[in-house]
């Protein structure tokens, strides 16, 4: 698997140049407004890819084919997912992004996993990401990593982890 994350790594308006602000900032980056100075930061990050600009989708869609023809990979996690399906500050999920990926002859083929919420407004949105996209877990990520932090170093350290049941419900249902 290989996973895809909304952020570029340029951050916030005070980063460094690499890509895409060199390029267009005003067309691949989400901009509060008009504003071409301040950056809607939906991830935390500093910056969010602006789906709404037909290159970014085709910049990204191209991107992952090649993963998936050239390299083998069969599926994808994409990180804050509901920040690539915005538009500004609304999330659609009738989006372009959606609609090519659900389409695409190569890439509908593969697994697709969406973390299915970000920082924004409307940001969260479990359970409303269409097929063929699978929504992440958060429950059962935050119980494994309990189970391998907390509970396997108290074990290896004499004591007693947490009640095995709540990792075993979220693994098997």
């Amino acid at each position: 698997r290989r996973r895809l994350q909304p952020r570029p790594g340029e951050g916030g308006t005070d980063g460094p140049t690499l890509s895409w602000r060199g390029l267009d900032d005003f067309g691949y980056y989400l901009h509060e407004g008009s504003s071409q100075a301040i950056y809607l930061d939906v991830t935390g990050c500093g910056n969010s890819l602006d789906f709404r600009n037909h290159r970014a989708i085709q910049m990204t869609l191209d991107s992952l084919r090649y993963w998936v023809q050239q390299v083998g990979v069969d599926g994808f996690r994409f990180d804050l997912m509901t920040t690539l399906v915005r538009r500004g500050p609304h999330v659609d999920m009738e989006h372009p992004l959606l609609v090519a990926l659900a389409t695409d002859p190569v890439l509908s083929g593969v697994k697709m996993i969406a973390e299915p919420w970000d920082l924004g407004p409307d940001g969260w949105q479990t359970g409303r990401f269409p097929p063929p996209i699978s929504e992440w877990n958060d429950r059962y990520r935050d119980c494994a990593r309990t189970f391998w932090v907390t509970d396997v170093a108290a074990i290896a350290g004499g004591g007693h982890g947490h009640d095995l049941r709540d990792l075993a419900t979220r693994a098997a249902g």
